[in-house]
């Protein structure tokens, strides 16, 4: 199959990971997508479903309206109710904000009640909203679900695996690095590096 366009990103990022199973060809540093055409897209969500949309048979996008709403609704979960979780605990690891998971932790319990009794998020097959938060749980996996949570996430971790070992995504995922105590610092919020300028 030929590539439907290029990928330009950084390594790691949930763009690279949602596209690579459409057989995009990535290449860095920026953060942007160009189709075989030369149409121009930026924002992960944006050229995700872009790049889904594009790749016949798929299933990706969904295959029917439902579906289709369903994966958007994983995806946007994905985004809402973890990954944002985890970048403000990234931040007030590095010092920017105050430390506080319970977001991120409430987004994971609903995950794992859903995964309780499905392999997939959606109709078992893999979908971009299988792939956008197995992309936010390898990013929480290396600093804020350590080992004693992801003890009460066995399905999250579950899925986890059945994602990043699909053939498309196994190399771009690459093996989880799994912290075993997440990190807490408690000092004051401090000033980004660029405030000011």
């Amino acid at each position: 199959m030929a590539a439907v366009g290029k990928l330009y990103s950084v390594p790691g990022q949930t763009t690279v990971l949602r596209a690579a199973v459409a057989g995009v060809e990535l290449a860095e540093p920026d953060s942007c997508f160009e189709s075989a055409d030369g149409f121009n897209l930026t924002e992960d969500a944006a050229i995700a479903r872009y790049i889904a949309s594009v790749v016949p048979n798929s299933g990706l996008p969904g295959d029917t309206v439902e579906g289709t709403a369903l994966v958007d609704q994983y995806v946007h979960f994905a985004e809402m109710e973890i990954q944002a979780s985890l970048q403000f605990i990234y931040m007030s690891l590095n010092g920017y904000i105050p430390y506080n998971k319970a977001g991120q932790l409430r987004g994971f319990n609903t995950l794992e009640a859903i995964l309780l009794t499905r392999a997939y998020l959606i109709d078992e097959r893999l979908t971009r909203g299988d792939i956008a938060v197995a992309s936010v749980v390898f990013l929480s996996v290396s600093c804020t679900l350590d080992a004693l949570l992801r003890n009460r996430y066995l399905n999250v971790l579950r899925h986890l695996d059945l994602v990043i070992d699909q053939p498309a995504l196994k190399d771009v995922f690459g093996q989880p690095t799994f912290v075993e105590k997440a990190e807490k610092k408690e000092k004051e919020p401090g000033q980004p590096a660029h405030a000011g300028s």
